[in-house]
């Protein structure tokens, strides 16, 4: 009779206790299949953490490709490895016995057929590359976008790229504007939980929902801040200059706050080294309607009264019309992004030592893309939906072998701001440019029209990340 050879967990490679070095050398337990059949060479029942589980993860794919094994994992349960020829599999639970009972049995039948359901997808690319990614943990997103128009009433002089100056400036604006006990010092602040500017700026997560959606205890801010893209860099008095604000979720009812502290830096504060000061003439919504009169300093009649009386973008209608004129969004062959303000993106964890990619290669599409959707997942919890869900579980999957980089243009600005809350200056450099990618995209559509609007990246406050769409 054929039997499969069942080893204890340490004997598989990408075992904890193996990858940490300890190995045990005991020797291997013979099993016999359960169903009477040939197994494959080595089916191994693993029990791990779910710290372990995340790191086996990661390695699969280098083992699919050395290997030729497929690796189904849950969580304090089993590993259960099968051939890629599809012969026969042999079960064992966790214990080494072999399932005997029909409901047993059942479990198994149903774990082999989602085996090789995954072994199919992973060995013929071909056949899920048109499955649709399931967008529902974004269905909550919700942001306004508006412009503000600005006259110099002094002469200003500013940097080339005058995202750090206009966001510092706009921050220390922001608490001068509304911290009530005028300290300017917020930890120990009993004023805390009711202050915009620390529900803003001074966004810390408790640590349990920083582990469930895999942040720092500093959490993105809900807004984005465009500055003037222009390269002109002295401003006299009358001439006007243009910048755009994000405001995602909870923060669009902040509206008139963000808008009062933009009057207090262009009116108290002043701009750039010189301490300019300048004039909010007016703000409007995406679709230009007027919010904000500078000559009246009134909000447009109504808007508070009817709540979101201004353009709200959702997640759905990013959706809709995602794909080619064909309405099948796979069909999308080909995506050039043009990157407009300098962009920061580090790799993932435990895929090496970490680094900020040049999107060079076509494996830099798949870390924006990464990088992207957890960006807009945390900004859709913390700031949009009604419960934080676990970022691991609503990870997406990405297809590896649908993409090549066919045309880049990439270029690597480095730039330096002084931080005031760190004491310290700070180089901040990041790529501009273009670059081409072919292949099945047209299902990332939706996320990248999404980031057009929330940029991708660190430092995105700043105004890095900025993209479009060609």
């Amino acid at each position: 009779m054929k039997h499969a050879w069942h080893r204890r967990s340490n004997h598989h490679p990408l075992c904890p206790d193996r990858l940490a070095g300890k190995v045990d050398h005991r020797p291997a337990q013979k099993v016999e299949d359960n169903d009477g059949t040939a197994g494959v060479d080595r089916v191994t029942v693993l029990d791990f953490s779910i710290g372990v589980q995340q790191r086996l993860l990661e390695l699969r794919d280098q083992l699919l490709e050395k290997r030729g094994i497929l690796c189904v994992a849950s969580t304090t349960e089993r590993i259960v490895t099968d051939n890629p020829d599809g012969s026969k599999i042999s079960c064992s639970d966790s214990s080494g016995s072999v399932p005997t009972s029909p409901q047993q049995q059942s479990t198994i039948r149903n774990q082999k057929s989602e085996i090789r359901n995954q072994r199919s997808a992973i060995y013929n690319p071909q056949s899920n590359m048109n499955t649709p990614i399931n967008y529902s943990p974004l269905h909550p997103l919700r942001f306004a976008k508006f412009s503000l128009l600005l006259e110099a009433t002094e002469e200003l002089h500013l940097p080339e790229y005058k995202g750090s100056t206009l966001r510092g400036g706009f921050g220390n604006a922001f608490k001068k504007a509304v911290c009530m006990t005028k300290t300017f010092d917020c930890p120990p602040c009993l004023l805390q939980k009711a202050c915009p500017y620390f529900s803003i700026f001074e966004s810390n997560v408790e640590r349990g929902i920083a582990d469930l959606l895999r942040i720092g205890r500093d959490a993105p801010h809900p807004f984005v801040l465009e500055p003037p893209l222009t390269e002109q860099r002295e401003f006299k008095k009358g001439e006007q200059l243009t910048a755009n604000l994000v405001l995602i979720g909870k923060a669009i009812d902040m509206l008139p706050y963000f808008i009062y502290a933009f009057t207090v830096l262009g009116e108290r504060v002043g701009l750039g080294k010189a301490k300019g000061k300048f004039a909010v003439r007016h703000v409007s919504d995406a679709e230009g309607k007027k919010v904000y009169d500078g000559q009246t300093q009134t909000l447009s009649e109504g808007l508070l009264a009817e709540k979101d009386s201004y353009r709200i973008f959702t997640f759905a209608e990013f959706a809709d019309g995602a794909g080619s004129t064909s309405g099948n969004p796979s069909l999308r062959e080909r995506i050039t992004l043009n990157f407009i303000t300098p962009t920061r993106i580090m790799t993932s964890y435990g895929s090496g030592s970490r680094h900020l990619i040049r999107l060079r290669e076509a494996e830099d599409f798949w870390t924006l893309i990464e990088t992207l959707y957890h960006r807009v997942f945390a900004l859709t919890n913390l700031y949009c939906a009604a419960e934080v869900l676990d970022y691991t579980t609503h990870k997406m999957t990405l297809n590896l072998s649908t993409a090549s980089l066919t045309n880049a243009d990439i270029r690597w600005q480095d730039w330096e701001r002084y931080s005031n809350r760190q004491q310290t200056r700070m180089k901040l450099g990041g790529f501009l440019g273009r670059a081409t990618f072919e292949g099945k995209l047209g299902k990332y559509l939706p996320l990248l029209r999404i980031g057009e609007h929330l940029h991708v990246g660190k430092s995105t406050s700043f105004g890095l990340g900025k993209y479009e769409l060609l």
